[in-house]
């Protein structure tokens, strides 16, 4: 199962022009971290260079990236969307980020994973691609909202599954 797992702003920004996300949310990186643990995650090489500690502790981490001479400790590198989807076959993967890794896995994807921020950061740079109610279905019994706390805005975490 490929899940895309994001925080996005009401205009779907997700990143800074410098690869930052656009919210510091305590309460949706601790659940980022549950959900991904122990799993492999796939992200494109600016959000990898865009990481304060590397490699994101207990997950195997994949960088997908065009560039045939990249290497980083700590990830290993796949170059190719049949190379995601070879790693999905047996277990879950969660793709992380950027735009464009998003955008590239969306029509291979079986979840989306959704925190939306209700907040719009006037530095987004960086989108999510449109989440179409043809092709997913929210899992409404999945919800939940956080109300705002300690100046963060609040937001909802979404599950939307693949419709058949």
């Amino acid at each position: 199962m490929i899940s895309l797992i994001a925080m996005v702003d009401m205009g779907d920004g997700i990143g800074d022009d410098k690869g930052n996300l656009l919210f510091n949310i305590p309460k949706d990186m601790a659940h980022f971290k549950k959900v991904t643990k122990g799993k492999k995650v796939v992200m494109g090489r600016k959000t990898w260079d865009s990481l304060p500690k590397k490699p994101l502790k207990n997950r195997e981490n994949y960088v997908l990236t065009n560039q045939k001479d990249f290497k980083d400790n700590g990830a290993k590198v796949i170059h190719s969307i049949d190379d995601v989807l070879e790693l999905s076959k047996d277990e879950d993967l969660f793709v992380i980020g950027g735009g464009e890794i998003y955008k590239s896995l969306m029509p291979y994807a079986d979840r989306l994973i959704i925190t939306h921020v209700h907040s719009v950061n006037i530095n987004a740079r960086t989108f999510f691609p449109s989440i179409s109610p043809r092709d997913w279905k929210i899992d409404s019994e999945n919800m939940v909202r956080h109300e705002e706390d300690d100046n963060r805005p609040s937001f909802t975490i979404a599950t939307y599954n693949r419709a058949e």
